[in-house]
């Protein structure tokens, strides 16, 4: 399966105007509008120079076509989510470095062949993850096609739901899904009372600062963790950040019991394997 991307150019506008006046593009990204080969230049002339006005200001925004064996036979951008209005919703609890992604295929006897999937993944590898550490979606939530198709590659629904019309969804890099995976792991309590699983994950200078305020090791860790009770965490708001090319700094929330608290923590690649160094967590109060 060869998938490649092309810069946007004015020479692909007649083949952007008959997608767009396609029914399947049309109705979920054409806005239900006849599109006139001015209509398309008006909106997409920028683009071809890397630029979309945006309340007077030019913003960044990367598109191309997507080729299939050559072919062309569909569009693809992103662009900063945060440079642009969002229709009838705000951004609300997501990561910073967030990239937006905007995707149909336009050829109708190439859909629901796997090929929009395979090329949203190459395109967040080559290009979105390149400039941004998340990718975001915005699909109608009766858009089962394109949600079916993002799920396929790794999004997933966003833990706050704010717009009952549109499904937002988000994809991490992929050794940030694997920091979330293994923070996540420590949550679980089949983790918490494994000593080896402990021992695996927890590095031997590893420090927590508990919401109590106490200071805890690796050896209180494996002393404490295996003899309590269960506990449900329900935890969301995930990010992680870079700190250098081995480290790494993740947030989030977790809520238990009606408790909320803020988490974080740092881990390290040590001897190849990523071990948790430091853990924090700090009730979240009301103000009185």
């Amino acid at each position: 399966m060869s998938i490649e991307f092309a810069p946007l150019s004015k020479e692909d506008f007649i083949k952007l105007q008959q997608w767009l006046n396609t029914p399947h593009v049309n109705s979920w990204y054409g806005e239900s509008k006849n599109w006139t080969l001015e209509m398309v230049s008006d909106k997409y002339g920028s683009y071809c120079d890397g630029l979309k006005l945006e309340l007077e200001e030019m913003k960044p925004i990367h598109a191309f076509i997507i080729h299939y064996e050559s072919q062309p036979i569909g569009y693809i951008q992103y662009y900063n989510a945060y440079d642009f209005l969002r229709d009838g919703y705000q951004l609300k609890s997501l990561p910073k470095s967030l990239a937006a992604i905007d995707m149909f295929i336009g050829e109708e006897k190439y859909r629901g062949k796997g090929i929009g999937s395979k090329a949203i993944e190459l395109f967040l590898n080559v290009y979105a993850f390149e400039d941004f550490d998340y990718a975001f979606v915005d699909p109608e939530s009766s858009n089962l096609a394109a949600i079916k198709t993002y799920s396929k590659v790794g999004f997933k629904a966003c833990d706050d739901q704010i717009s009952e019309s549109i499904q937002l969804m988000i994809k991490p890099k992929k050794i940030f899904d694997e920091i979330e995976s293994l923070e996540k792991k420590l949550l679980a309590s089949s983790a918490r009372k494994s000593v080896n699983t402990l021992d695996e994950l927890l590095a031997d200078d590893f420090k927590e600062f508990g919401k109590s305020g106490l200071v805890y090791n690796k050896r209180d860790i494996l002393s404490r963790l295996p003899d309590e009770e269960p506990r449900e965490f329900n935890a969301k708001y995930f990010e992680v950040i870079l700190l250098d090319s081995c480290a790494f700094f993740i947030t989030y929330t977790t809520i238990e019991s009606d408790v909320s608290v803020l988490r974080s923590s740092i881990w390290k690649s040590i001897d190849g394997h990523l071990q948790m160094v430091f853990h924090q967590g700090t009730e979240i109060r009301g103000i009185e």
